[in-house]
Order: C-alpha cells, then sequence, then structure tokens
C-alpha cells in the first residue's frame, strides 16, 4: 500500500524551525502566539499563594513594527490561605496584604482561584 500526504509548501514551511530558532519560532512568527503575563503574590514561605493576576495578550507584526494586543481582559483574585497559614512580615511588607485585610478575608482558597484562572485562560482562547 502507497501512502502519500499532500502538504503544500506553505504548511511544510510552517513544521520546520529554522536552526537556532525556538521551537515557537512559527507562531510568533506569523502572529499567532499568545502570551501571559502572569503573577503571584505570597504571604511568605508558610503561608502561600495570596494573590494571582493574568493579562493575556498578542504581539502583532513582531519582526516589523510590533504593536500589543490586550486579548483580554485582566484576571486578578484574591486567595485567603489555611487558617494554620503563617504569614512572613518582611514578605508582607511589600504588598501590604495580611491575615486581616478585607480581600484576603472575604477571598476564596486556592483550590476555586485556580480553577477560575483556568476559565479564564480557556475562554479567552479559541483552539483551531
Amino acid at each position: 500500500t502507497k501512502i502519500t500526504k499532500a502538504i503544500d509548501d506553505e504548511s511544510l514551511d510552517a513544521l520546520i524551525i529554522p536552526k537556532g530558532k525556538s521551537i515557537a519560532h512559527n507562531v510568533i512568527n506569523n502572529d499567532r502566539a499568545v502570551f501571559c503575563s502572569f503573577v503571584l503574590e505570597h504571604g511568605g514561605e508558610y503561608c502561600g499563594i495570596i494573590q494571582v493576576s493574568a493579562q493575556l495578550f498578542c504581539i502583532n507584526n513582531f519582526h516589523a513594527n510590533p504593536k500589543v494586543e490586550h486579548i483580554s481582559n485582566k484576571f486578578n483574585k484574591y486567595v485567603r490561605p489555611p487558617n494554620s497559614a503563617i504569614w512572613d512580615q518582611n514578605t508582607t511588607a511589600v504588598h501590604h496584604l495580611s491575615s486581616n485585610s478585607p480581600q484576603i478575608l472575604s477571598a476564596d482558597p486556592i483550590n476555586q482561584a485556580w480553577s477560575d484562572f483556568n476559565n479564564f485562560i480557556n475562554s479567552n482562547l479559541h483552539h483551531e
């Protein structure tokens, strides 16, 4: 049995990664890459994550005249650490959040915040 594949030049080029380039080279070069600016705040080693923030964006015209296009609203969710969390004063001095901050007191635990983040990512990406 003879098996043949019809691959046109354009799709073949999309499969070839130029020497010394990232595996994402063709995706970025063809303005198909989605970047995520992702920030975590924590309350110290024995406290854990207390805030998850992100924004998705594309860079169009990457090589000629790059322009950033935001493709989503910002995601920003505070996280309530476990009751046993030990807050580090040196860490909290940076972001000024503590166990008594209203944002933390009304926050969901990490499993809910992470689920919300995953929903944010999935709702803003269109798979082709």
